[in-house]
């Protein structure tokens, strides 16, 4: 009975390496099996993993995502949200957007249909490298927003020269340009090729022999993993810890200066620096959050990198337990992705005040449309409806700008 079950499990495992084998898309580490004894005992957690994160997890997450970002451009890029700190963020924004997209295609190589169309498998390669320049780019524009609300905090002379609206579109312009030229190596990493099995040929993404040379890995790798990695963390740790303990000091010197300045004119100041101090708590959380999400990842890039520089030989088992994790990882910088619409309306009074007036003025316009559509009655009468409406939304709109 015990060799029969074991038969029975060499010709499955046989079965499914032929299968992963026969995939357009190359995955030479799940093809390979160091023992030949069968597939190891974790093969069962990749593959349900792998369902669970890249066909239930990604798609909610990225539709979630997509949505938040496209409301958090939407609200500011509005007139009253018009400064160099939300510059940043909108960019932050699209290239989140961007990252989420062009994620999800790439996770559709784990659907067997996708994997063996010609076109998606022409476009794996591309996908694979807008991903990463979107996510670069999201990368350098968090430090970047981060240094430049620690010049406004911590040096507010200079702030007031340095932290513009034109030099803040400058900066991401340059931002962006460094991102994508500093990733556009990738686009050789990969190529299409024609592969027969049995008479039928097929194209199959591979990595090139440029992308495996030692030279390319050293310099390339260690260059990627230095700009976009190691750099970022520093800055992002060490600038964050000044702005919590920079809100830490503003919060005792707010209260010292309320309880001796009980006129009018000094309660203006304490009011101007509570707002700042609003803006400075949303930009640390979006930091914290960052780095929540992305130091799993990059510590598992890092080992990645070692191992494969090293040429370090690990069992299939140790390798699934590796793909698991990439897989959480993964999700993990999606999450960060898509969450920064909750985190501005959790903290920011004046994001939510603008969204509310956005919402509210989208709603009430549609409703008015509705109502002069209804009949000659109300086409009449719509005129003064109209005015009155736009009276309410005027009030709505000062209110919003004056009441934050």
């Amino acid at each position: 009975m015990g060799e029969a079950t074991q038969s029975i499990r060499r010709d499955v495992a046989s079965t499914a390496l032929s299968i992963i084998e026969s995939f357009a898309l190359v995955d030479n580490d799940t093809a390979i099996n160091d023992t030949g004894d069968g597939l190891p005992s974790n093969t069962e957690s990749l593959a349900l993993t792998r369902f669970i994160v890249q066909k239930v997890l990604v798609p909610v997450v990225v539709c979630l995502g997509v949505l938040g970002n496209v409301l958090n451009m939407v609200i500011l890029t509005r007139r009253s949200m018009k400064s160099s700190t939300n510059c940043y963020l909108t960019a932050l924004a699209a290239f989140d957007t961007l990252y989420l997209v062009f994620s999800l295609t790439l996770s559709f190589k784990h659907y067997s249909t996708f994997s063996r169309i010609p076109s998606y498998v022409y476009w794996y390669p591309y996908g694979r490298v807008f991903t990463d320049m979107s996510a670069n780019v999201s990368v350098l524009l968090t430090v970047t927003f981060t240094v430049e609300r620690y010049i406004g905090v911590c040096l507010p002379m200079k702030g007031r020269i340095l932290c513009t609206v034109q030099r803040a579109k400058v900066i991401i312009a340059v931002v962006v340009a460094a991102a994508i030229m500093c990733t556009v190596p990738e686009l050789f990493e990969m190529t299409v090729v024609e592969k027969t099995v049995d008479n039928v040929s097929f194209p199959v993404a591979d990595y090139t022999e440029f992308s495996l040379s030692y030279g390319y890995k050293m310099g390339y790798y260690w260059f990627f993993v230095t700009v976009f990695t190691f750099i970022p963390l520093i800055l992002l740790c060490v600038f964050n810890g000044i702005l919590i303990q920079s809100v830490f000091n503003a919060v005792k010197i707010r209260r010292q200066m309320t309880l001796t300045s009980p006129s009018n004119n000094a309660h203006r100041s304490p009011r101007y620096a509570g707002e700042q101090q609003k803006i400075t708590k949303m930009l640390i959380t979006v930091v914290l959050v960052f780095l929540l999400c992305q130091i799993p990842g990059a510590v598992l890039l890092l080992y990645w990198s070692y191992v494969d520089l090293a040429a370090v030989k690990l069992p299939v088992k140790i390798k699934n337990d590796l793909k698991i994790a990439g897989n959480c990882t993964n999700l993990l910088v999606q999450i960060n992705a898509s969450i920064n619409f909750i985190l501005y309306s959790l903290i920011s009074t004046k994001f939510r005040r603008v969204f509310c007036h956005v919402v509210c003025k989208t709603t009430k316009a549609k409703r008015v449309n509705g109502m002069s559509k209804n009949s000659e009655y109300t086409a009449v009468h719509t005129a003064g409806s109209v005015n009155m409406q736009s009276f309410k939304l005027h009030h709505l709109h000062y209110h919003c700008h004056n009441g934050v």
